[in-house]
């Protein structure tokens, strides 16, 4: 199997890191508002309402029932980290969830995804998690840090990122701009989705940001 391969290292890590700190100095004041990058406070986003909006290259499913995520079953590690580590935690992750499938001769139920608590690149310790969908019928895996659980249906606002690292902490900020201004914000982690394409690579992912349903 082929293997997933390290996220794109540093440079992801400093783009997420300056759009999280911009959405949560909204809550928990580590930032003054003239701190903020530009780029996370540079537009008006549209009022809350059912279905998608569209700003820009972002999609944002809004908060309600079609902004909720389903319950899924799932193969999943997880840590707590430091952030310094979170390029080479990512790739050997994903690398131990490659081979779970195969020795398990599971089939994925769709694209593999992150958890990551916004601990992480505040405090620059935190949980994170890497998963893959499975069966919900599929047996217990054998042991070791590879995991079954059931993620929980969360209600979710979601930014689709169409690229590579490059770009990716831009639509964050706009994402966690949008969720902050409209003061829909729940605690929890992060959710991306790795919806084509090897993590940190050109691709198409999914962020989702945890919000009150």
């Amino acid at each position: 199997m082929k293997k997933s391969g390290a996220r794109g290292g540093s440079l992801w890590i400093v783009l997420v890191v300056i759009a999280v700190m911009a959405v949560s100095a909204f809550y928990v004041g580590k930032l003054r508002l003239s701190e903020i990058p530009d780029r996370a406070i540079g537009h008006s986003p549209p009022a809350p309402q059912a279905g998608v909006v569209r700003d820009k290259s972002i999609e944002y499913v809004v908060t309600g029932p079609a902004g909720s995520s389903a319950a899924v079953s799932v193969l999943v590690i997880r840590d707590t980290i430091d952030l310094v580590d979170l390029g080479g935690w990512f790739a050997q992750a994903n690398d131990d969830l490659d081979d779970e499938l195969e020795r398990s001769a599971l089939s994925a139920q769709g694209p593999r995804g992150g958890l990551w608590s916004t601990e992480l690149f505040l405090d620059e310790r935190g949980d994170c998690a890497v998963f893959w969908p499975v069966s919900p019928t599929a047996a217990a895996t054998g042991g070791g840090r590879v995991r079954r659980e059931v993620l929980p249906s969360v209600h979710m606002a979601v930014a689709t990122h169409h690229g590579d690292d490059a770009t990716i902490g831009d639509v964050y900020a706009d994402l966690g701009a949008y969720v902050s201004e409209h003061g829909i914000g729940a605690t929890g982690p992060v959710r991306e989705t790795y919806v084509d394409g090897i993590p940190g690579q050109s691709g198409t992912t999914e962020i989702a940001w945890p919000v009150h349903s």
